[in-house]
């Protein structure tokens, strides 16, 4: 869920809360399955974008809350994401 601020026509904020679950199948070795390497995780997630014209900076902040981990996978408890984006397609100006 996010929800969208303007401020004036350049600039835009959207806040976001939401849920993402990741799961990854078994690891390789020279066509082997490795043993307890499998992972599946449920994160919360809670995260911001801030929009000037056609750029944009998001930090989010992602928490499991639920976790299945293979015996050799490192766990993944928290994190933080932070990006840059640039929207390729202009809207079009009011004539």
């Amino acid at each position: 869920m996010f929800h969208r601020f303007d401020f004036g026509e350049r600039w835009k904020f959207m806040p976001s809360l939401g849920v993402h679950h990741e799961h990854s199948g078994k690891d390789a070795h020279r066509s082997d399955a490795v043993a307890c390497s499998r992972n599946c995780t449920l994160f919360t997630h809670v995260g911001s974008r801030v929009w000037w014209r056609s750029w944009a900076v998001t930090a989010n902040f992602h928490y499991a809350v639920a976790c299945n981990f293979g015996a050799l996978m490192v766990p993944n408890r928290e994190r933080i994401v932070v990006g840059m984006t640039y929207n390729l397609i202009k809207k079009p100006r009011n004539t």
